[in-house]
């Protein structure tokens, strides 16, 4: 079983994507891979939240002894559209730090 140990949430247009991709070029850093992996976006009720805590782990799949392992998904800030993110996170993944 392998969880992250940081979710970068950011904002929208707010360089999420381009930290994301200065993140997984440091040798230590393993960031979510798969489909979706740029924004998985599970915690989220009405995206990937359905398709269950294996489907999450699955994403991190490869990331051995990485020394930091994470997401990047910046729609987990908008509260006022998708309710119960932290809450979800607080379930899964409740040590992991948010950048």
């Amino acid at each position: 079983m392998t969880l992250p140990t940081f979710v970068v949430i950011g904002a929208m247009k707010a360089g999420t994507v381009s930290l994301g991709h200065y993140l997984d070029e440091h040798p230590d850093v393993f960031l979510a891979r798969g489909g979706t992996r740029s924004e998985p976006n599970f915690f989220i009720a009405e995206d990937n939240w359905p398709r269950g805590r294996g489907w999450y782990e699955s994403l991190f799949d490869g990331a051995g002894r990485a020394a930091a392992i994470g997401e990047c998904s910046p729609c987990y800030m908008w509260a006022h559209v998708y309710r119960g993110v932290p809450e979800r996170m607080a379930q899964v993944i409740l040590e992991a730090r948010l950048v």
